[in-house]
């Protein structure tokens, strides 16, 4: 997510802008109104209540500019913002602020991190041949990393690959 980037700037810019256009119509609106009362008075020429007139609806349309500028920040501010399909943490940014990242292009040219999702760890594990007849699908087990002896995980035999490794038997 891009915090301090020109479209969250833009987006603060914009908002300040409208605050001030509408503070002008509520102003050109009082005008208009005193204006209309003098001119049906008697006491304020046609061209000086126009004017007020045309001021109120340059002001009522530079709010509607705004707020469709706002708009238009708002979104291209949300753009900004990568969403990941599942929680987890960054492993590795592939691309840098300002770097080109395409999706579709050549292998890895749209990658913009890689992210591991903690929900589900797969450890891949080699049985011995004599043990492989009591290893079955769904089969719970529990798994103790060599790194981690004290860490001990929940698991399932989700897949059989029965291979052969010469070197390990």
């Amino acid at each position: 997510r891009i915090e301090d980037g020109p479209y969250r700037s833009t987006v603060e810019e914009r908002t300040g802008a409208l605050v001030s256009a509408r503070a002008q119509v509520v102003f050109a609106e009082s005008e208009l109104r005193r204006a209309k009362r003098l001119y049906e008075e008697g006491i304020l020429a046609r061209d000086a209540y126009e004017r007020r007139d045309s001021e109120a609806r340059v002001a009522r349309a530079q709010v509607q500019q705004l707020e469709a500028s706002l708009e238009r920040a708002k979104v291209d501010l949300e753009d900004t913002i990568v969403r990941a399909p599942t929680d987890g943490i960054v492993l590795e940014k592939t691309k840098r602020a300002g770097e080109v990242a395409v999706p579709g292009g050549f292998s890895g040219s749209g990658d913009l991190l890689s992210l591991a999702d903690l929900s589900e760890i797969r450890a891949e594990l080699d049985v011995n041949e004599a043990d492989l007849p009591q290893v079955r699908l769904g089969q719970r087990a529990e798994v103790t990393p060599d790194a981690f002896p004290d860490a001990r995980y929940a698991a399932e035999v989700v897949e059989l690959a029965p291979q052969i490794h010469r070197e390990k038997g």
